[in-house]
């Protein structure tokens, strides 16, 4: 059954935390300073069970104005609204401000209970209940229903209790994201005796388990769960919807705050640019224009921001919504679809409200303005739609796989197969840690075959291009690691092929003209006459050009023995068998032996039996080699 958050909201004296006393038998008030002024201060907590076995977690908020941004902070996670109205004093500042809040983070399910109904008659409360009706209309809580209850004779309390089971049960319909990730926005912190650190909140989107690793963010400090509890109890975890405290170890009480959020490894990235959809309060005064600073609430964390509208007047009215960009001053923890309010500390008044449509959102200049149509795929396009919209955006067309988990916080295993099955329908490919469109594959891979035709073109006898060259020529900007893995599909394919650094186009050949192949005969001609002692590279250079050089290497011709010595393929198989003969009668050969077996000085022994060593011939010891057996079971080594 799916576990409900109940939250109280209302002004201050108006009688919550007496009401959740009488409902829990707890009292939510902890402080001294709370019990000698009979004033919440901090977020109090409390659960009890209804007469259908459902156990109902509380939070109960402080109602004076000094104390709003502690109540944002518990209005986050909750599933039931109870709003407090006394029947005396009728709809306050703070009854309001409150509801405000309420609304903008879109909670509609919920009581209105008239509080103190012992201090007034049945008229008094009837238009104090007429009143606070009124105040809810156009709000998401219209038309809840409402009780009027005493928690002093306990008058009405039934009737609350019924009411609370009833929206309790419709809540519960909902199933639980039972594979997503779970976040516990941080709202108390303390230590225990003998236990260590605890921090407490309410859990979404998934389970936490004795045991696990977590991160601790915006900090990043790594962490295990020692041990759960939920409502006082020690249990093996706690999932989506429940009051959890969890014992942590490895951390210190001084690295730990309100405002932090407790999720699994490798499940976050901090932000600090946000698309949002905003709606700005329709009671705030002033218009909200580009670079208004306010103060941004997003779960229990909260830091200034420079608003940014995106609509083409940049202004947003009270009471409109439109698209924004929040640039924050600080980073934040933050999922697209999370809920967020904002207030102006200026003038104490509740600013708007929204959801976050990316929290890593882009720069937009205003040369080049955020583009409707994406915004709209972000606000309501399906996670497909927005999934292959974020792969189509950037210049770059590899989009990091780690940045996946802020946009759809789901369990690994349960993203991997929904990417499997998107690769399988052929709508983009796993690039080991980077992801890219279908179609933006495609693309690259063809501005990669039309950069090496005009290569070709231009170099006839080059064998090929060097990857780097390769990656700087083409228009899209891509990693090496990314362009690598593009090159290696792209061999696989046959679309080109690899000969270590260099890439030509699959079937490539080099081409002489007249004057080249002249060039060519001459020096196959001047190295078989050569032998070992073959020309230097400068020689070689000044005569034919290495780019020949290059191009008879690549065909097979010539064998590159070391930087700047080449010999013709004969003379290079006629070493290795006079080489290998020499072997079977003699277990070792030094530098002195093999110079009078191939008639080479010091200059070209040396490089011939080092190139032996690179390729596995032969293996050196001392200073004399031993043939491996490989060479002496082979033919000729290639």
């Amino acid at each position: 059954m799916k576990h409900i958050i109940l939250g109280t909201a209302g002004h201050v004296d108006h009688g919550k935390t007496e009401l959740i006393k009488a409902l829990t038998g707890i009292e939510t008030d902890r402080l001294k300073e709370e019990k000698e002024r009979g004033l919440s201060i901090e977020l109090g907590f409390a659960h009890f069970d209804l007469p259908n076995g459902m156990r109902i977690g509380v939070v109960d908020v402080p109602g004076h104005e000094r104390f709003i941004d502690t109540m944002m902070a518990g209005a986050h996670g909750i599933d039931i609204a109870l709003l407090a109205v006394s029947a005396k004093e009728g709809v306050q500042p703070q009854t309001r401000e409150h509801l405000e809040a309420l609304n903008l983070l879109e909670i509609r399910r919920g009581v209105l209970v008239l509080t103190m109904r012992d201090l007034t008659d049945d008229e008094e409360t009837e238009f104090a209940l007429e009143e606070a009706r009124e105040t809810l209309e156009g709000t998401s809580l219209a038309g809840i229903p409402a009780a009027a209850v005493s928690a002093r004779t306990g008058e009405g309390m039934d009737e609350l209790k019924r009411l609370i089971e009833e929206t309790a049960m419709r809540a519960a319909e909902e199933e639980p994201e039972e594979d997503g990730v779970p976040t516990l926005p941080v709202d108390r912190v303390f230590i225990l005796d003998g236990i260590g650190a605890v921090v407490t909140g309410t859990l979404r989107g998934g389970y936490l388990e004795e045991g696990e690793s977590v991160v601790l963010w915006p900090e990043e400090i790594e962490a295990r769960v020692r041990s759960v509890h939920t409502h006082g109890k020690n249990v093996p975890r706690a999932g989506p919807g429940q009051r959890a405290a969890l014992n942590l170890a490895g951390v210190r009480r001084s690295q730990l705050s309100r405002g932090q959020v407790v999720t699994l490894p490798n499940h976050g990235r901090l932000a600090t640019r946000i698309d949002v959809d905003l709606r700005i309060a329709g009671g705030y005064p002033r218009i909200v224009e580009r670079w208004t600073r306010a103060r941004l609430h997003i779960g229990t964390a909260e830091t200034f921001c420079r608003i940014v509208p995106l609509a083409e007047d940049a202004v947003l009215l009270p009471g409109e919504s439109g698209s924004a960009q929040l640039r924050t001053e600080k980073p934040i923890f933050a999922h697209r679809g999370d809920r967020f309010l904002i207030r102006n500390d200026s003038i104490q008044r509740i600013l708007g409200g929204g959801r976050i449509l990316d929290p890593i959102a882009p720069i937009y200049k205003r040369s080049s303005p955020a583009s409707p149509a994406a915004l709209q795929i972000m606000s309501g396009g399906s996670d497909e739609a927005v999934l292959l919209h974020l792969l189509t955006r950037g210049n770059d067309p590899f989009f990091p796989v780690e940045s996946l988990s802020v946009y759809f916080p789901m369990r690994r295993r349960r993203r991997k197969q929904w990417i499997d099955a998107l690769e399988a329908e052929r709508r983009l490919l796993q690039a080991g840690a980077f992801l890219i469109e279908a179609g933006r594959f495609q693309q690259l891979q063809h501005e990669i075959e039309t950069t090496l035709q005009n290569f070709h073109e231009q170099n006839p006898l080059a064998s090929g291009m060097g990857s780097s060259e390769l990656r700087n020529a083409v228009e899209s900007p891509v990693s090496e690691t990314a362009f690598e893995w593009t090159l290696n599909r792209s061999a696989e394919a046959g679309v080109i092929e690899r000969d270590g650094n260099l890439a030509r186009l699959s079937g490539r050949q080099i081409e002489f003209d007249e004057a080249a192949d002249a060039l060519r005969a001459e020096l196959e001609r001047r190295l078989q006459n050569a032998g070992l002692a073959a020309p230097s590279e400068a020689e070689l250079n000044e005569r034919y050009g290495l780019e020949l050089v290059n191009a008879l290497t690549q065909l097979g011709t010539l064998v590159k023995i070391a930087d700047g010595y080449w010999i013709h393929r004969s003379t290079y198989e006629e070493t290795l068998q006079k080489l290998r003969a020499a072997f079977q009668t003699q277990e070792r050969m030094d530098i002195a032996a093999f110079r009078e077996l191939t008639g080479a000085s010091r200059k070209y022994a040396l490089p011939f039996l080092e190139h032996c060593d690179q390729q596995g011939w032969t293996l050196r010891v001392g200073n004399a080699r031993k043939a491996s057996q490989r060479f002496l079971s082979s033919q000729t080594p290639s």
